[in-house]
């Protein structure tokens, strides 16, 4: 409860104390970090309360601040429609007062996923990212946390809920010369493995992009992180991110190429035994495996429901449980899907996740190439890890889905100097020397530079 409470009154001061234009921007990163640190699973039931609200407020404080900048049009509607529709979905299924921890998360999320869709600049009007600046120190952070695991045997933050965790009890089958697998702050494995994919991701990217030759190391310890997690998923979920990077790089001759040496090199790694050095080449042995491969024969049953109700709007996440022991698939003992997709379309029906599938879709097809690897690493981290039952991994979600180019030419106020048509239209604006003075929250909006406020702002159920 002092370390959340700490973490909320920090947050609190960097939004108060930052320019209403920016002060969204900062809430969001706020948020963030408090979903790596805070995870929704393990901790006690009060310590989750309070690191929702805590959220929630950082959030609301935020998007008052920085309203008159904030461009409501940039909001994916499909993923605001998904958060409200899973929040409802959940409020059915809760008991009070537990609910207003529900009815608070999906709030948080509505305003996080409007936030993380502005274009947000500084005073000089130099572009802020949220990934790109919350990304690598949380990587580091989390890298030092599982050293302290791993070398030292320290405790995680938050032990997993089964009473007796130890990281001896937590087999690390990429690494088993390792003690275990280490979970960081964020409760699990799996998630740490996640955050460590999405830091590789983000870190290439600012290394090929940016020419920031930090970035490479801070790549280099996201990849030993996702070696001491011991998720496997992650780490194919970072290779296939990073392939699609390289292929919006590069010609079709020279993919070709590159593809011909990739069956080559896989076939030569395939009969040299590194894959099972790797704890890959006995995937199948595994129970993850054997669970993950056994719930999907619950897919037809999406369709074939008691009644239509049940098939649109499913029955519930109290359902999943009962689900696998009547059905008898996966692995006893394991009462979750591990499977995002199915899970979604177990509980909320086919609207759910048809929704759910609009907003990543609408979300691939707004975002620039960065957001588009991080969603390569969410969808393969779908297919083996219950994602959105873990704040962080909705979160993650959110802020992907969310993105959008940084150069809209459709967007009002924005010039893409990369065509003829904005680098005309560029030229046509006056000149602002380097030298001149940065504008103040009041000049930015008097000169109009800053997206207009909406009509209205549309009202959401969570």
């Amino acid at each position: 409860m002092i370390f959340v409470t700490i973490l909320f009154v920090a947050g609190v001061f960097a939004v108060l104390r930052t320019r209403a234009r920016v002060s969204g921007y900062v809430a969001a990163v706020c948020a963030l970090v408090l979903a790596v640190l805070v995870p929704s699973n393990t901790p006690p039931t009060s310590v989750v309360a309070l690191a929702t609200l805590a959220s929630l407020l950082l959030l609301a404080i935020g998007s008052f601040r920085a309203l008159p900048f904030i461009d409501f049009r940039r909001t994916n509607p499909w993923l605001i429609l998904f958060i409200s529709y899973v929040t409802v979905r959940s409020l059915v299924e809760t008991d009070w007062p537990y609910g207003l921890v529900i009815l608070s998360s999906g709030a948080g999320l509505s305003l996080l996923a409007v936030l993380a869709g502005q274009s947000w600049v500084d005073r000089r009007g130099r572009p802020l990212d949220l990934l790109l600046t919350a990304i690598p120190a949380v990587i580091v952070l989390q890298f030092l946390l599982a050293v302290a695991e791993v070398s030292f045997r320290a405790e995680a933050i938050w032990p997993m809920s089964v009473g007796w965790d130890h990281i001896e009890s937590r087999v690390n089958t990429i690494a088993p010369w390792l003690v275990g697998r280490a979970m960081g702050s964020t409760g699990h494995p799996i998630p740490l493995g996640v955050l460590a994919a999405v830091g590789i991701v983000v870190c290439i990217w600012l290394f090929v992009e940016r020419r920031l030759y930090w970035a490479l190391a801070v790549a280099a310890v996201a990849g030993t992180l996702i070696v001491f997690s011991g998720t496997r998923s992650a780490l194919i979920a970072a290779v296939l991110a990073l392939v699609y990077f390289l292929a919006t790089k590069l010609r079709l001759k020279t993919l070709l190429i590159g593809g011909a040496v990739a069956v080559a090199v896989s076939i030569a790694v395939y009969y040299s035994g590194l894959l099972e050095n790797l704890g890959l080449g006995t995937v199948k042995e595994t129970d993850s495996f054997t669970h993950r491969a056994g719930v999907l024969q619950l897919l037809p049953e999406l369709v074939q429901r008691g009644s239509v109700l049940e098939t649109l709007f499913g029955t519930g996440y109290g359902s999943i449980a009962e689900a696998l022991q009547r059905f008898a698939v996966g692995v006893d003992g394991i009462d979750v899907f591990d499977q995002e997709f199915l899970r979604t379309g177990w509980a909320t029906g086919l609207v759910g996740l048809g929704l759910l599938a609009a907003a990543v879709i609408v979300g691939w097809l707004r975002n620039d190439v960065l957001g588009r690897m991080l969603l390569i690493v969410m969808l393969v981290m779908f297919a083996s890890w219950d994602a959105l039952s873990w704040n962080l991994g909705f979160v993650l979600l959110v802020v992907v889905a969310a993105r959008r180019r940084p150069l809209d030419p459709q967007a009002p106020g924005e010039v893409d100097i990369r065509t003829k048509r904005g680098r005309r239209a560029l030229g046509r604006q006056p000149a602002q020397s380097s030298g001149d003075a940065p504008l103040s929250d009041q000049d930015e909006l008097a000169r109009g530079s800053a997206h207009a406020a909406p009509s209205a702002v549309p009202h959401e159920l969570s």
